[in-house]
């Protein structure tokens, strides 16, 4: 409670406050001093308890200094034996290293006897264990604690190293009068391996790998000579069997021995050795493409071909001579594209199986495993060497990849123009010509073929020569036919730079054409031409379809390069399949310009006026006269043109037909006479036809008619301020989005009620 001071209180009734603040605080301190008195019996009780304990405290301290004295003691003799303890163990550690090379020494001993005896027995194997026995000791210690000098008066370590070097000869002399044995009697393989596998025990893996590379090498090439030279005797072997026989021969070496060179020699170590067979291989491979082209004479052929494209094929370079020819390149590119694809798939597998090995090496808790002198038993493989392996035999293919790309865009031209120049009706009710099945027959067989190189630059060139040739050469002989079918219908001319021997063909049709006088119309030739689109057309999206799926299993395993190439390449088909479609959308407009048109302009013309009464709008339920005479003449006119057209082209036609009529009979509108009653029936109408057309086709045309739909529904307002309504500010985009201002008031004029309103139609404020 703050201080009050009274000498500076001059109201009574600040001294009364003050007064009442005295006793409220006089009060409370009377309630906490009688509080105190009720706990002092309490106190008094523990007080006492406290006074009792005294004693007994007094005892626990004295055995608790007792205690202390003795632990202390403890504590001193278990330093004193701990010490104790650490020096046995330094003397156990320091006995157990000086057994070990007690150990070593005996060991050592025992591999000089032991190479000792071996090599006098002539035991390769016995001696080759003592060596490797020898070799895994350190070496460092071997020179610190095994000075020993033997009886000639060298130290344990040179008697070994020479003894080493001695077995490492006397082993290749072996491994090399085997190898020769082995050559001329191939059933003593077992033998060699035996023999190969005891480089890696002697500290020589490098140099046991190379010798068991060089005979696997010339194993190979030996096989390879032998069936060279039966073929040069006259045995019956093709080039191709030839390169098929060393792919499957060094593969199989390939697959037969790796497990062998993973065991003895390490894991990776067996890309060293296909190094070495890839190098055998590539001479091989390069002596049987040159006896091929010296059998085959293909650079001739190819150059007769390159010199003489404009002339008529001579019998060495027709597509039936060049066939088998073309069928030996596929054949040979085939065999080097799959072998290339093994051998770049098992060293892969080989270098990440080496990769993981040495991950797991580094990670252990035991440490690095102890190593040979001659190198890691795991081989780190390096990528590009990955990479480079088998792309210099891929190179010597380069040159007959390029010949057979050449020859055969030849033989497909050759044969599409001849399809060409073969093209008729093989009846005469038939829809299309021969030429598109002959010629898509023959672009398929090309592109199958390509496929079935494997070879993903190879199927580029032909897919994009198989494009060019449809879109430039194909495709104009239908645009051509469109183009003298309608007079000269808009359609562009024949380029210059077209095929020559496509052009000849295309000639050599349209004079047999022209002089055969089988009384063919120019609308059953545009007719004809047209279902030619839309069949090649269809034929494209199929071939299209084919080949991504014949991709998608052959090249499942290629590289991810290779995969999009040919995936690039298939994509851009989707634009010839496009020229397809804008072609024939060209063709059918026209056509129905020039033979549809005309005939609905006359049928539209008995489109005189629509001002009837209730009575005929109720009894014109099915559409005026006007309408139903319409569709009987459509109807005429359809059924002249759709039973000589495909169903695509029919429902093609059909939109097209519908397009021109709905723009005749807007026209038609604007010089028609109405009244409200005549605009409903008009709506009637409108709504009658384009049931019709849209009953022929699974298109939907009602889009077409859309404006026609719009003037109907304006032609049946009671007032102008219907129309403002419509076209106000708020009005529907749907209908104000079809006819301008301009057109609505011109319509409007049309009405028989409005025709004395020219200045309130003037003064219609509409928004387009």
């Amino acid at each position: 409670m703050a201080s009050i001071d009274p000498s500076k209180m001059t109201d009574l009734h600040e001294i009364r406050a003050a007064l009442d603040k005295l006793r409220e605080a006089e009060r409370q301190e009377d309630v906490a001093l009688w509080a105190q008195l009720g706990r002092h019996s309490d106190m008094q009780v523990k007080m006492g308890a406290l006074h009792r304990t005294a004693p007994k405290l007094a005892k626990l301290q004295g055995n608790a200094e007792a205690l202390a004295i003795t632990v202390g003691s403890t504590c001193h003799i278990a330093e004193n034996v701990s010490s104790k303890v650490r020096e046995l163990d330094t003397i156990k550690v320091r006995l157990q290293e000086t057994l070990a090379q007690v150990n070593e020494v005996l060991g050592l001993r025992d591999c000089v006897d032991g190479v000792d005896d071996a090599l006098k027995g002539g035991d390769l194997a016995a001696a080759a264990q003592a060596i490797h026995k020898y070799l895994q000791y350190d070496p460092e210690a071997l020179r610190d604690h095994t000075a020993a000098v033997l009886d000639a008066g060298m130290s344990t370590i040179e008697h070994l190293e020479l003894k080493k070097s001695e077995l490492v000869e006397q082993l290749t002399k072996a491994f090399d009068a085997t190898a020769e044995a082995v050559l001329q009697e191939p059933g003593r393989f077992s033998e060699l391996d035996s023999l190969a596998a005891l480089y890696p025990l002697c500290g020589e893996r490098d140099q046991g790998l190379h010798a068991y590379g060089r005979f696997l090498a010339a194993f190979i090439g030996q096989g390879s000579e032998q069936q060279l030279k039966q073929k040069l005797g006259g045995a019956d072997f093709t080039c191709v069997a030839l390169m098929t026989a060393l792919a499957e021969r060094v593969a199989t070496t390939i697959e037969s021995k790796s497990a062998f060179v993973n065991k003895h020699y390490g894991v990776g170590r067996v890309i060293p050795l296909i190094e070495q067979l890839q190098r055998q291989c590539d001479i091989d491979a390069s002596k049987i493409l040159e006896q091929f082209e010296a059998d085959s004479k293909a650079a001739e052929r190819v150059a007769a071909v390159r010199q003489h494209t404009d002339d008529e094929p001579t019998p060495e370079t027709s597509a039936k001579a060049l066939e088998p020819l073309v069928l030996s390149l596929v054949s040979m590119i085939q065999c080097v594209e799959m072998y290339c694809r093994y051998v770049y798939g098992h060293v892969t597998k080989t270098a990440k199986a080496a990769e993981a090995l040495l991950v797991e090496q580094g990670e252990a808790d035991s440490g690095p495993v102890p190593e040979p002198v001659s190198g890691p038993a795991v081989l780190a493989v390096d990528p590009a060497m990955v990479a480079k392996l088998s792309g210099e035999m891929k190179e010597r293919v380069h040159g007959v990849v390029g010949q057979y790309i050449c020859l055969e865009e030849h033989i497909f031209k050759q044969n599409v123009a001849k399809a060409v120049a073969l093209n008729t009706l093989e009846t005469p009710m038939s829809k299309t010509t021969t030429l598109v099945d002959d010629a898509f027959f023959v672009i398929a067989k090309s592109a199958r073929r390509a496929m079935s190189s494997l070879h993903a630059d190879a199927i580029c060139a032909i897919l994009n020569n198989i494009r060019a040739l449809l879109e430039v050469d194909y495709i104009l002989i239908f645009k051509a036919q469109l183009k003298a079918g309608l007079g000269g219908g808009g359609l562009v001319e024949i380029p210059r730079n077209i095929s020559v021997s496509i052009r000849k063909g295309f000639m050599q049709f349209s004079s047999t054409s022209s002089s055969s006088g089988d009384g063919h119309s120019s609308e059953s030739e545009v007719l004809i031409a047209l279902n030619n689109i839309g069949v090649s057309r269809e034929h494209t999206v199929k071939l299209k379809a084919d080949l991504e799926s014949e991709a998608k299993k052959l090249f499942a395993t290629a590289a991810l390069t290779d995969q999009q190439k040919i995936s690039s390449c298939l994509s851009e088909l989707a634009d010839t399949i496009q020229q397809f479609d804008q072609t024939l959308k060209t063709g059918m407009s026209n056509m129905c310009r020039s033979f549809v048109r005309p005939r609905l302009s006359e049928l539209i013309d008995g489109m005189l006026e629509y001002v009837t009464t209730e009575a005929d709008v109720a009894a014109f339920d099915g559409g005026s006269p006007f309408a139903v005479s319409l569709i009987t003449g459509l109807e005429s006119i359809l059924n002249n043109y759709t039973p000589s057209l495909l169903p695509t082209n029919c429902d093609t036609l059909v939109a097209e037909v519908a397009e021109d009529l709905a723009g005749l009979i807007e026209e038609a509108a604007f010089r028609t006479t109405f009244n409200r009653l005549g605009g409903i029936l008009f709506d009637k109408d409108i709504r009658v036809i384009c049931d019709y057309l849209t009953s022929l086709t699974e298109w939907s045309l009602r889009g077409k008619f859309a404006r026609c739909s719009q003037m109907a529904t304006l032609l049946c307002v009671e007032s102008l301020g219907e129309v403002q309504e419509y076209y106000s500010a708020t009005a529907s985009v749907a209908i104000a989005g079809r006819l301008t201002p301009v057109q609505v008031k011109d319509l409007m004029r049309c009405r028989k009620e409005f025709a004395n309103l020219h200045h309130e139609i003037g003064s219609l404020h509409l928004h387009s």
